[in-house]
């Protein structure tokens, strides 16, 4: 009976699925953090308010979703690819700093859609 060799181990296909799955449930909330971030500004935009309060609302809001969408689940991502890199498993490194590139080009890609649509969207000022 021929044995075949899995590129991962069980333990390895766990850690993974279980970080994509995360990532993949923060990939849609992100989606609704945009719209509301965008709508903010939008509505702040509508009712007159200056341009200072609106670039502080900006930026509290940017800090708060990278907070929440970016550092909280790249630590323990990057903690897990540098165990994994120490003690040698370069498999599971590589797949996970796959997993960490795709996650950040997603993320990009959602915010350039999030504006356009936003952008599309926006009430003329008169």
């Amino acid at each position: 009976m021929s044995q075949v060799k899995h590129f991962l181990s069980i333990e390895e296909i766990a850690i993974v699925g279980s970080y994509a799955s995360f990532l993949g449930f923060l990939l849609i909330a992100t989606l609704l953090s945009y719209k509301e971030i965008f709508m903010t500004l939008a509505d702040a935009l509508q009712q007159g308010h200056p341009e200072w309060d609106i670039l502080i609302t900006f930026l509290l809001m940017a800090m708060i979703f990278f907070l929440i969408f970016v550092a909280v689940p790249t630590y323990p991502l990057l903690r897990t690819i540098y165990s994994a890199w120490t003690e040698k498993k370069w498999r599971l490194a590589t797949m996970l700093i796959f997993l960490i590139i795709v996650y950040d080009i997603v993320l990009i890609f959602q915010m350039v859609h999030a504006y356009i649509e936003f952008a599309g969207n926006i009430p003329k000022l008169a």
